[in-house]
């Protein structure tokens, strides 16, 4: 049942993301929202000491220490992702990229303005935890199609406390528990886990969705050698299919 469990959960926050969407600060880079015009992003970054290339339509300055590349993602010229990598050639070597995965992993994890993904679900990458075993062969295991990735919900801002809108939350999640049991033939008393407080967390946890912080570890330019590519993300920007 744990796999209609989770339909209900992804039902739910798909329907029920626009309730919280407003009045909330926006992820921000480096101090930037994450929005507005690709203009004024550029704009911004410069003040930031960042340097622009118009003609590769790419970013350079620091990061965190280190020295990055990135671009700058919009939709109908409002800005909905910040994508960065580290400005690096070739790349790093294993030993090198794992500690600098697990040393950024222990940052977010300490960061006031973020909350681990793995805070509301352990099974969402089949993980305990996003450090990588300093002995593990990465390179086989992307090879096998393993993404090494983690994710946090930017909370900095968000009225988390409030519960406007509640009342109408659970309202959609019954709905939604009623039309998914009579689509699969089940009683609704299978989601009797589901309850107030399981709704509520549900609640808070969707008003953070839209504004996500990720990074991963990919390929570098030489065999064997890697890179971290870095996403901040405003899901309210983004493209959801309109266009199609």
């Amino acid at each position: 049942m744990n796999s209609l469990r989770k339909l209900v959960f992804t039902l739910v926050m798909l329907l029920t993301l626009s309730l919280n969407a407003q009045n909330d600060d926006v992820i921000r880079f480096l101090g930037i929202p994450v929005d507005g015009s690709k203009e004024e992003m550029i704009i911004k970054l410069k003040q930031k000491g960042y340097t622009y290339d118009y003609v590769n339509d790419m970013f350079n300055g620091e990061f965190n220490g280190s020295k990055i590349t990135g671009t700058i993602q919009t939709y109908h010229n409002k800005v909905y992702a910040i994508r960065f990598t580290y400005d690096v050639l070739p790349g790093f070597s294993k030993s090198v990229v794992i500690s600098k995965f697990n040393s950024l992993v222990n940052q977010y994890d300490l960061s006031d303005k973020y909350i681990s993904y793995l805070r509301f679900d352990k099974t969402l990458h089949n993980i305990e935890s996003y450090r990588i075993d300093p002995n593990e062969n990465i390179g086989d295991e992307m090879r096998r199609g393993r993404l090494y990735k983690a994710q946090y919900r930017y909370k900095q801002g968000k009225q988390l406390s409030d519960t406007t809108g509640l009342f109408q939350y659970k309202i959609e999640v019954y709905k939604t528990i009623h039309n998914v049991a009579t689509s699969r033939g089940v009683s609704v008393e299978t989601y009797n886990d589901i309850d107030d407080d399981a709704i509520k967390a549900m609640f808070i946890m969707n008003k953070l969705e839209q504004d996500v912080v990720g990074f991963f570890i990919t390929n570098g330019t030489n065999p064997g050698t890697f890179n971290i590519v870095f996403d901040y993300y405003n899901r309210r920007n983004a493209p959801n299919g309109e266009d199609l």
